[in-house]
């Protein structure tokens, strides 16, 4: 099995009501330097700096999605946690539920996190 890389992502967390996404990208090593030629060249190709989703049209963002999505070598693991019903201590575990039997090399956090929300995380990969 390939090590892969983890780029944890979310949305919507914090919250009491409605629900809290997490986006999991998992890169294989040995595809990795392909993967972000391909994902330069699409961002070039449209003419942006790069693609961030909350700076996006929604055309950008459908044309960017169709290009990545053919990209081989990575995949995607979404979780999706009910604000109302589970404590924010969850996503941790359910993000090493979720990892379970990949080799992990490096772990990359979106955003400025804590270091106690950070710590919980790789926590939670070690439990297992």
């Amino acid at each position: 099995m390939d090590k892969v890389d983890v780029f944890i992502d979310e949305s919507g967390i914090g919250r009491k009501v409605g629900y809290s996404v997490y986006c999991l990208t998992c890169c294989n090593l040995s595809t990795k330097q392909s993967i972000n030629e391909e994902i330069g060249q699409t961002e070039k190709k449209l003419e942006i700096e790069t693609f961030h989703w909350r700076e996006q049209s929604w055309v950008i963002k459908k044309k960017f999605l169709r290009k990545i999505l053919r990209i081989q070598g990575w995949n995607c693991i979404l979780c999706i946690i009910d604000n109302k019903t589970y404590p924010f201590e969850v996503p941790e575990k359910i993000f090493a539920k979720a990892l379970l039997g990949l080799e992990i090399s490096t772990i990359y956090i979106d955003g400025k996190k804590t270091k106690r929300y950070t710590h919980a995380v790789k926590r939670s990969l070690k439990d297992l």
